[in-house]
């Protein structure tokens, strides 16, 4: 059995990485599983989450026989109620049956998906560094992590509205989620060899170029996709589990940012709890003027002809 490609994107909830692991997964050669490794181990708790076909995950000819096997799930639900990742280790050392099976089983599940998507990279978005620690130690993956970092102020800001099957969130929980998932990735930076850190402002800016580092990482040349022109790509509807409802969304997709309200008052906190992160991933003095803070979008276009194109929805990233 050959090495699988597969490129995992970490980060914080409603970071981004939907719309980033959609206009990967257009690519050619590439395939967007969206948070693949999270339904592989939850499964049945996700089954209310559709495919982004549109289908149920329980009717969607791609998906079925691809779960966790029954009798390692107890197991896998120990391990992943973990949540301090530098222990992962001494855990595992004193599971090393149970482990053994369940990185075969994760070799398995993306090996199923390159073989019948017939792509090259498998894109999976399932953002948690937990996660990705476990899949580095598969044998027969060759994994590349996209650490996608956004503005505090702005997940906060976008965490605090549910949307669809997103549960919403207080401003001190999603702040404390997020300083934890940035530590998390952190740590995972020290662990796997190929890495890259994203800030998702310049990705929106410049996605084109933040496509073709990426790919460049993976060994690919430049890519001429029409697919992809300046900030607008054409994205088609894909095989994403979990993730973000906007993955539902199809067509002439323009890559923009758009400005949330914070109340200052949350801002200020949110500013002051994340400081020295602010600092690190070049975020201090950004938008800390407690001005509305900017939020990604994709706007879904009916018709493009020059400056004359119609937006049919704007859906936030």
């Amino acid at each position: 059995m050959g090495q699988t490609k597969v490129l995992y994107i970490v980060g914080s909830n409603r970071c981004g990485s939907t719309l980033l692991a959609r206009v990967l997964g257009d690519l050619p050669g590439y395939f967007a599983i969206g948070e693949g490794l999270v339904h592989f181990f939850c499964g049945s708790s996700e089954d209310h989450v559709p495919c982004g076909c549109g289908l149920s995950v329980q009717d969607c000819s791609f998906w079925k026989g691809t779960s966790l096997p029954l009798e390692e799930a107890p197991f896998a639900a120990r391990w992943l109620r973990l949540r301090r990742t530098p222990f992962l280790g001494a855990y595992c050392r004193r599971y090393p049956q149970q482990i053994s099976g369940l990185i075969a089983s994760l070799g398995n599940f993306y090996d199923t998906v390159a073989r019948r998507s017939g792509a090259e990279v498998i894109v999976d978005s399932s953002k948690n560094p937990l996660h990705a620690r476990l899949l580095s130690w598969v044998p027969n993956i060759d994994l590349y992590v996209v650490f996608l970092v956004r503005d505090p102020r702005s997940v906060v800001a976008s965490s605090r509205q549910p949307k669809q099957w997103l549960p919403g969130a207080s401003p001190l929980h999603a702040t404390m989620r997020w300083l934890g998932l940035m530590l998390g990735s952190e740590y995972l930076r020290t662990r796997v060899r190929n890495w890259r850190r994203l800030r998702y402002e310049d990705f929106v800016k410049e996605p084109r170029r933040a496509i073709l580092d990426i790919t460049g990482d993976l060994g690919y040349g430049v890519v001429e996709s029409p697919y992809l022109a300046g900030c607008v790509a054409e994205l088609g509807p894909q095989h994403m589990l979990g993730s973000n409802p906007d993955k539902l969304k199809s067509g002439p997709t323009r890559i923009a940012d758009r400005s949330v309200h914070l109340p200052w008052l949350g801002r200020f906190l949110v500013s002051v709890l994340t400081a020295p992160l602010l600092l690190r991933y070049g975020y201090w003095g950004n938008g800390s003027r407690f001005q509305t803070v900017a939020s990604p979008e994709i706007a879904v276009m009916q018709e493009m002809a020059g400056q004359g194109a119609k937006v049919d929805s704007e859906i936030e990233a």
